[in-house]
């Protein structure tokens, strides 16, 4: 009677066993595809949230085990889209509505008809600043409200030039 109960407990754990280095293999198969230059040193189930840890160039990330998100420094990349979904949530979140800009105190420029409408954010000794100013002058049909934003540390005397 032991022996049955044995035999049938060692094919589990050689089953589960097997069903690991599946996915695992899995893993490993779709990083090789999404990225053939890269070394996989090893992909280890993880036993917890069903994450692999996978190390490429002795650098550390973590899939799912479908492959479908991987983490890597602190973002969730989706692999069929290559979107990183943190990136973009963390833009939403910055992101403030036109409608509650104080455009009141902002420099106010009409080009055309200004139907379609932009904010800037300009340091008077930024030379980025400067070289979008020559882009800004090709538009039509916008109204362009100019924010003074003097980065003193770059540029110690853009404060009294704005």
């Amino acid at each position: 009677m032991l022996k049955p109960i044995v035999i049938l407990a060692a094919v589990l754990l050689l089953l589960a066993g097997s069903g690991a280095r599946a996915d695992e293999a899995t893993i490993r198969k779709g990083l090789q595809s999404k990225f053939p230059q890269a070394e996989v040193q090893s992909v280890t189930k993880l036993p917890y949230m069903g994450l692999y840890e996978v190390v490429i160039s002795n650098e550390i990330l973590y899939a799912d085990e479908n492959f479908d998100y991987i983490v890597y420094d602190g973002n969730i990349i989706e692999t069929k889209t290559d979107r990183n979904l943190t990136s973009e949530r963390k833009r939403k979140i910055a992101m403030i509505p036109f409608n509650e800009l104080p455009l009141d105190l902002a420099f106010k420029r009409v080009k055309g008809k200004g139907e379609r409408k932009m904010a800037i954010f300009s340091d008077p000794d930024c030379p980025y600043c400067r070289r979008i100013e020559g882009d800004l002058a090709k538009l039509d049909n916008v109204t362009i409200y100019t924010f003074l934003f003097p980065i003193d540390g770059l540029h110690p005397q853009a404060s009294d030039k704005a």
